[in-house]
């Protein structure tokens, strides 16, 4: 016998309330700017445990929100200071595919 059963909007909104709590608890270090960008994914439909970036683990899976959020950010930081060629350096580009040109901006505005 098949489990027919419909979820009201009311259970599907509490389950998603106490999921989002849940998530947010894992992370006693999140800012309010965080928070707020987060909650602003989540209203939207969008799982925690996927980013807007598409940023995945080496296995394939993608990471979590918050955890994408950090690690753009900090790679921002890292890149900061840095020309296109440096850049792309650093990202792992092979070296014959980036220019010498310091005003080559091409691959990077792909990204």
């Amino acid at each position: 016998m098949q489990n027919e059963h419909s979820y009201t909007e009311e259970e599907l909104r509490r389950y998603r309330k106490e999921a989002l709590r849940k998530y947010e608890s894992r992370f006693p270090d999140l800012t309010a700017a965080e928070r707020a960008e987060l909650r602003k994914w989540y209203r939207q439909g969008n799982d925690v445990y996927s980013n807007p970036s598409q940023i995945c683990r080496e296995n394939g899976w993608p990471l979590d929100f918050i955890s994408a959020s950090r690690l753009e950010a900090d790679l921002v930081d890292e890149l900061e200071g840095m020309t296109q060629a440096e850049a792309l350096r650093y990202l792992g580009w092979d070296q014959a595919e980036v220019p010498d040109d310091p005003t080559y901006t091409g691959a990077l505005e792909t990204m």
